[in-house]
């Protein structure tokens, strides 16, 4: 199964992002193809016997080495990736017990594992759920995350209200390299999927782009999310800004696979056109800038 869907690469992540974010998130019983190998190196592994994540950790890593018939370059993912599940899935035990560090509370995710305070959260304003897009961070002063991640959504106040920002203008934003940028997102957009708010959030975005005739643009979907959950701002600007956020957080998880269920594909897609970003219910085929230039709605 890919990892990708109709709409292509989620906007901000390469391929390898991607593939890393999947293989972050891997159990024992993940079947690789799903875990994030390539193609080629997952069939070079079934080949050997591995189908799983912990079928491949009981293949010696000798066995990679000395196979024939596959190119360096697998070579290299499967023991980059034997030797990180390795580590994460099946850690050598210490000798003496070693103290867990406690995260402050402003650095947790609210915990939304539980359906009815998922539901919570998800009633709030379109600014407040903007602010558990981007929680402040603790640790390192000079960790970017939190200023990457704000201009992305467009909340830093430097951007023009209705553009959703490149990584590359991100990257001059911030002045941070691109690679910079696209780690930063891809840890962001990884919490955001896993966040039980967010596909409650993503369900009723779904509705609305199916119920406005399947294509909407970005602007008019952040009306609608704004129209049914309210706003503190004092501004037509800032009620815009935040719903936008949102908006894009959410088509962008939505994207994502999460690999919980092999038959789930991404139900949003995301276009640019002519300047204008569109948002389209996947199982309908990118709009044409005919298409856009007739409806009746603006941006």
């Amino acid at each position: 199964m890919s990892l990708l869907g109709v709409g292509g690469l989620p906007e901000g992540l390469s391929e390898d992002d991607i593939r890393d974010l999947y293989a972050d998130k891997a159990k024992l019983s993940t079947t690789l193809r799903d875990a994030g190998l390539t193609e080629r190196a997952a069939a070079v592994a079934e080949e050997l016997g591995a189908v799983t994540v912990g079928e491949l950790l009981d293949v010696p890593l000798p066995r990679f080495r000395n196979k024939r018939g596959i190119g360096a370059v697998v070579k290299k993912e499967l023991n980059r990736r034997h030797r990180q599940w390795t580590a994460a899935l099946r850690p050598r035990k210490s000798k003496a017990p070693t103290a867990v560090p406690v995260r402050p509370v402003d650095a947790v995710w609210p915990a939304t594992d539980d359906k009815l305070s998922a539901q919570h959260e998800t009633r709030q304003n379109v600014e407040r759920l903007a602010a558990l897009l981007n929680p402040v961070p603790t640790g390192r002063k000079d960790n970017k995350r939190p200023q990457v991640v704000a201009a992305w959504l467009g909340l830093d106040g430097n951007s023009e209200v209705g553009t959703w920002p490149t990584n590359r203008q991100v990257a001059e934003a911030v002045k941070a390299s691109e690679h910079t940028v696209s780690k930063h997102l891809g840890s962001a957009i990884g919490d955001w999927a896993e966040a039980g708010w967010m596909d409650i959030l993503c369900g009723e975005l779904v509705d609305a782009v199916r119920d406005a005739g399947r294509v909407m643009t970005a602007r008019e979907l952040a009306r609608v999310l704004a129209a049914g959950h309210g706003s503190e701002s004092e501004t037509i600007e800032g009620t815009e800004a935040a719903a936008l956020a949102v908006a894009r957080a959410a088509v962008t998880a939505e994207t994502l696979l999460t690999g919980r269920d092999e038959e789930h594909e991404p139900r949003l897609a995301q276009f640019r056109r002519r300047g204008r970003l569109i948002v389209a219910w996947s199982r309908w085929t990118a709009p044409t800038t005919r298409h856009r230039m007739n409806s009746p709605r603006t941006p």
